[in-house]
């Protein structure tokens, strides 16, 4: 299994799992299913506009202040799409633990790599 997240760059890393036959790929960045769909189970995407307009709010009502933001998938800006020719490929445990982990993060119960400084978070 590699996680690339070269977005376009990464191509040769698809090219290289069709030629090991027996390795996965999950695209970043953005949906990248359709790039290689005999090896990509899934990819991470980030919704880029919709941050940048979390934060436009900010700005037009006036309430921006300068900081670290982060934005994850309980702001529906990073996302995992699995790839439907795949899925089937993905155990089902597996896709348990993804569902409670998207359930938790959604809720805001659960961060995955949070800053140390709590005052760098949204």
């Amino acid at each position: 299994m590699i996680f690339q997240n070269a977005d376009a760059a990464g191509i040769g890393v698809f090219q290289a799992a069709r030629d090991k036959k027996n390795a996965y790929v999950i695209g970043s960045n953005s949906n990248q299913n359709d790039v290689a769909p005999d090896v990509t189970l899934g990819s991470v995407v980030i919704d880029l506009p919709l941050a940048f307009l979390d934060i436009a709010k900010e700005i037009k009502a006036g309430t921006f202040k300068p900081r670290v933001v982060q934005f994850g998938e309980a702001e529906h800006v990073v996302t995992l799409v699995l790839n439907p020719a795949l899925e089937s490929r993905v155990p089902a445990a597996a896709k348990a633990r993804i569902d409670s982990t998207q359930t938790l993060m959604l809720a805001g119960k659960m961060t995955i790599g949070a800053p140390h400084d709590s005052a760098a978070k949204k």
